[in-house]
């Protein structure tokens, strides 16, 4: 697995009216869209904000830029088995599996430049806190595959 990937609507009360068509979404809120993909810690390693509400999670992954190292060849090299078929290509796990953070509230500015800075504020902070915290010496434990044992 690379990462989880997930999608964030960040609500925008004081959306410009010249936009509210294209950030609002189909409940009338207006919002932008985070999208972040984070390891087994947390720790956030891509962050695409910006992209207006009114898209899907499928049109915000088709303007990312997340999938271009693996378009140009560049991905990691990764080699898994499932079911006795050998896999050559890396996967994400969609939308927060154990990504535990919530959203930020609701925001008041109307520059998008500016909130786009502070939501990058937010993602340095939040990786420095889990810098501090994680424990990158203590010995990981795995639980054992329930599929491969005698009994099944």
């Amino acid at each position: 697995m690379i990462g989880s990937i997930y999608y964030m609507h960040w609500q925008w009360k004081n959306c410009p009216t010249a936009w509210q068509g294209d950030y609002g979404n189909r409940k009338g809120q207006k919002s932008i869209i985070l999208e972040v993909v984070t390891g087994f810690d947390t720790w956030v390693w891509h962050a695409f904000f910006g992209v207006a509400s009114s898209q899907n999670n499928l049109n915000v992954l088709g303007q990312s830029p997340v999938f271009n190292d693996v378009l140009r060849g560049e991905g990691p090299n990764i080699t898994y088995q499932i079911n006795n078929t050998v896999y050559q290509n890396g996967y994400y796990l969609p939308d927060g599996i154990y990504l535990r953070w919530t959203t930020f509230g609701t925001t008041r500015l109307f520059n998008e430049e500016v909130l786009r800075s502070i939501m990058m504020t937010c993602i340095i902070l939040h990786n420095m806190i889990v810098e501090d915290e994680y424990d990158y010496d203590a010995d990981e434990v795995y639980e054992p595959d329930p599929m491969n044992t005698a009994l099944t």
